[in-house]
């Protein structure tokens, strides 16, 4: 037999005592369709609604029926709009009492305070734009919305009814009151609208709670890089739940038959742009907040009277309009910007660098591996890496011995390493080759997929 929450499995065990039969129970929780709550998730769609930009949003889901007691919930909203008219509630639903529900809001003189939306397939763009979930049923299993939202870490008031005692614990990750009580539950929405610290101490619970029950109940976790696999054991261990060699290294990869070293005579996107006869410094990719990228220009500025060398970005992102007026300010003719290149093109723009760079900050170090480490290293080209010496990305760079580092943004010594990289063809054809040697011996997709294959293997 298997149940949802663990109330049900004691009922189910004592019924089949009693009738003297053998079932074994198996405790199994609700689980959720993340891919489709990220793909809806947009919370202006509520926000776009009558006067609601500067609300707070106390917002319910579910059918308009005894079980969800609509009833108990209307009676709060009319005490929380008694100390409270900044708050508007939201009821997305419908049902057999709906009609009962809107009369009994109206004859409340409520009718401004509620907006109503009825069956909808998208709930999520809706949910995640609530400031809290409320839920006042007098029974319930474990509700999927209430496993939604969260999911989208909305704090919560909910009842104490079903199951719902096994996956939330009262001022630890919501606040629970008992069913059939409206002054509860208007107390609980007040509290949690006029305390800001413990609505904010909720948000890091609820995320928490399902950050160890993934980490506690995975067979394998699997990380990509070995910062990744720190931080998580770390976590591991503070959650309590720690389990040696549960955490698997496996990197990302690139396609190396796609992606290869390309000589410079036939490298079409040199060719195109009358590149051919220059030494590119070249970043390729998101030119993101979270990229170390302004000493680029800081050091294309002391190269400005190197007339072969161009420091070229591709890509697009939220800080290039921040590098273009740095360009514009030093009036420097030797810093290119290009858009993103057509897939097609990656074969010859990501083979065009003389080097090619490598950035994150490191308050990230741990959380995320640029994925065009991987490439570079497929397409033979000499790497520089700003970034911090004790990085994931440094201690790959210097392994393959493929590259350099470039420490604490120091536009001075990248300036100087790639005028020594300039002069030194040899140096060149050889941190290319390391490069290109390295990725073929860790990073292919044959590779990663065995390393699938063995932690898959290994559990069956």
């Amino acid at each position: 037999a298997i149940n949802l929450f663990k109330e049900l499995k004691r009922h189910k065990f004592d019924i089949i005592h009693a009738n003297s039969g053998i079932i074994p129970c198996i405790l199994v929780y609700n689980g959720l369709n993340v891919a489709e709550i990220e793909k809806q998730i947009d919370s202006k769609i509520f926000r776009k609604h009558k006067n609601s930009e500067n609300k707070i949003i106390v917002g319910t889901i579910g059918r308009y029926n005894f079980q969800k007691a609509y009833d108990v919930l209307v009676n709060a909203v009319e005490k929380v709009i008694a100390v409270n008219t900044n708050v508007l509630f939201h009821f997305i639903g419908t049902g057999e009492e709906e009609n009962k529900i809107k009369a009994i809001v109206t004859e409340k003189k409520l009718d401004k305070n509620i907006i109503y939306t009825g069956y909808t397939s998208e709930i999520f763009k809706y949910l995640a734009g609530f400031d809290i979930f409320v839920l006042t049923s007098r029974y319930e299993g474990i509700p999927y919305v209430l496993l939604e939202a969260m999911y989208l870490e909305i704090p919560i008031v909910c009842t104490r009814v079903g199951g719902i005692d096994n996956i939330l614990k009262n001022y630890e990750n919501a606040i629970i009151t008992e069913p059939d009580s409206p002054d509860e539950t208007s107390k609980a929405i007040l509290k949690l609208i006029s305390d800001d610290d413990l609505r904010n101490n909720i948000f890091i619970k609820i995320w928490n709670y399902f950050d160890k029950k993934v980490l506690a109940n995975a067979t394998s976790i699997i990380v990509l890089s070995d910062a990744m696999k720190i931080v998580v054991e770390r976590k591991m261990k503070a959650y309590s739940v720690y389990s040696e060699k549960k955490v698997v290294v496996i990197h990302n990869w690139a396609d190396g038959n796609f992606i290869k070293p390309l000589d410079k005579s036939e490298n079409n996107f040199l060719k195109q742009n009358d590149f051919c006869e220059k030494f590119i410094v070249q970043y390729s990719g998101n030119i993101g907040a979270s990229y170390d990228l302004e000493v680029i220009i800081e050091t294309a500025n002391l190269a400005k009277n190197e007339n072969d060398i161009i420091f070229l970005f591709i890509g697009d992102g939220v800080k290039k309009n921040k590098l273009e007026k740095m360009s514009q300010n030093y009036n420097l003719s030797n810093v290119l910007f290009l858009p993103y290149q057509h897939k097609s093109e990656l074969p010859n723009s990501l083979t065009a660098p003389s080097i090619s760079i490598v950035t994150y900050e490191s308050y990230l170090e741990g959380l995320l591996m640029p994925s065009k480490l991987y490439t570079t290293l497929a397409a033979g080209i000499p790497v520089v890496g700003l970034c911090s010496d004790d990085s994931e990305v440094a201690r790959i760079i210097n392994k393959a011995r493929c590259g350099f580092i470039i420490d604490n943004n120091d536009a001075d010594k990248l300036f100087k390493d790639i005028i020594s990289l300039r002069s030194d063809i040899q140096l060149q054809n050889e941190y290319g080759n390391n490069a290109r040697a390295y990725f073929d011996s860790n990073f292919t997709l044959d590779i990663a997929v065995q390393k699938y294959y063995n932690v898959i293997n290994s559990k069956l």
